[in-house]
């Protein structure tokens, strides 16, 4: 009987090893995959930061004079008193510009995009 019984306690205390085991490589496995969560907290939090000094130049450039300023030209065609506006057609800075390629010999263009 002491032979019986003392292998029933082997066997049951290989049993709760084997299941302890499974249970802690199984705890493992899973915090390896989480990685490190302080790290990545802090990766995003550096992330946040530089959001936020974006956004805050963002606001201090629409919330200046320079902003308004611009605007005011590009947007609503308005000028500062005094000040002429000149409108020339899209068609006249094309042509202009084609003209001056084409009036460059092919050995000056090369020497320009290589010099």
């Amino acid at each position: 009987m002491k032979k019986k019984d003392f292998k029933i306690k082997k066997i049951l205390v290989i049993v709760i090893g084997m299941g302890l085991i499974i249970s802690l490589s199984r705890s493992i496995v899973r915090l390896l995959k989480l990685g490190n969560p302080a790290e990545e907290l802090k990766k995003e939090l550096l992330g946040l930061e530089i959001e936020k000094e974006n956004l805050l130049k963002k606001k201090a450039y629409y919330q200046s004079d320079e902003f308004i300023e611009d605007q005011a030209r590009n947007t609503l065609n308005m000028g500062k008193p005094g000040e002429r506006i000149v409108v020339l057609p899209e068609d006249f800075l094309k042509e202009e510009a084609i003209q001056e390629a084409k009036s460059l010999p092919n050995w000056k263009k090369w020497f320009e995009i290589f010099f």
